[in-house]
Order: C-alpha cells, then sequence, then structure tokens
C-alpha cells in the first residue's frame, strides 16, 4: 500500500477529517492506502471515532504524539506528507516533510502558498476540498517518478533555503539590515 502521514496537533483547523474523507475516497477509487496519524490534541476521539464509522481501521492509524526516534521511523514509513490545513500561520510540517525528502500535498492556504510551489516542490489542493485532495494525492499514487522527482527537489529546498545555517545567516543580515 501507498503509505500517507499527517504529523499535528489535532484540532479542526489542520484538516485531519479531510484527510480521512480524502482516503475514503481513494479507497473507494481502487487505491491500497493506509494512514499514519502522528499527533494529540481536542479532536482525537472524534477522529478515531469518525475512521470507526467509515470502517477505515485497517487503514489508518492514530499513533498519538511521537519522540524524535518515533519520528524518524514515522517517515521512514511515509510515501507522502498530507497537510490539508485550513488555517496556519507557517505549517512546519511541511519543511519538516522537505528535510525528510518526503514529498508533500497541502491545501493551498495562504501560509502554505509561502512555502509549496504547485507542481514544483509539492502539490496544493483547494482548501477544504476532499475530492481536490483525493485528485492531487491520486496524481503522486500513480506517477512514482513525479513522486520521487518532488521528494529529491523538496529535499534540496529544505537545505538550500530552511537549514539553520541558511535561516541564521538571513537572520543575521536582516539585524545587520536594521542597524543602519
Amino acid at each position: 500500500p501507498v503509505v500517507l502521514g499527517m504529523m499535528t496537533r489535532l484540532v479542526e483547523y489542520k484538516g485531519t477529517h479531510l484527510l480521512i474523507d480524502a482516503v475514503t475516497l481513494l479507497k473507494r477509487r481502487g487505491f491500497d492506502i493506509k494512514l499514519l496519524i502522528a499527533g494529540d490534541g481536542e479532536e482525537k476521539e472524534n477522529l478515531i471515532q469518525k475512521t470507526q464509522f467509515l470502517g477505515l481501521e485497517n487503514e489508518i492509524q492514530f499513533l498519538g504524539w511521537i519522540d524524535l526516534e518515533e519520528k524518524k521511523t514515522f517517515y521512514q514509513s511515509i510515501d507522502i506528507a498530507v497537510v490539508p490545513t485550513m488555517n496556519d500561520t507557517q505549517p512546519l510540517a511541511i519543511l519538516d516533510a522537505f528535510a525528510w525528502g518526503k514529498p508533500v500535498v497541502a491545501s493551498d492556504h495562504i501560509s502554505v502558498q509561502q512555502i509549496i510551489r504547485h507542481g514544483e516542490n509539492g502539490l496544493m489542493t483547494k482548501c477544504g476540498d476532499v475530492s481536490d485532495l483525493a485528485d492531487q494525492l491520486q496524481k503522486l499514487i500513480k506517477n512514482p517518478n513525479f513522486l520521487q522527482e518532488l521528494s529529491k527537489i523538496s529535499y534540496s529546498e529544505a537545505v538550500e533555503k530552511y537549514s539553520d545555517l541558511v535561516i541564521a545567516r538571513k537572520l543575521s543580515k536582516f539585524v545587520e539590515s536594521c542597524r543602519r
């Protein structure tokens, strides 16, 4: 099966419920899908109940909050990282997935648009649109070469644009420019 992964706080605006619905659509379309959800939060019980109601207990696994070692296992286990956020200032989950060399499918929320360039370093879906989310995931699932290409590009961007050293240099330049 193709393994999707989402690492997040389980609150409504992060869109986990949308991803569960997209898994339902993908399963109906005949895809063999697994979803790993790492995180905890106020919506966890509702999401578990939704999963049970939809009969997806075999496809969806709730991992709870994971530590650094478990995070390594999580990213080694998934094929695609999904960030269907409906409201976020800067979804660090995208940068995290990039650093692990995982392709990302995310909503087109304004915060996501600061990082993802659709079709170049990831895929974006219409915010809140379950069908579009399933369609974009299907695009990657059906095209493993494109999936691999996005993986390489996203990892390169993590190193070239978002590494600690690069961010420190940019911050230092900014501070210097403020002193003038």
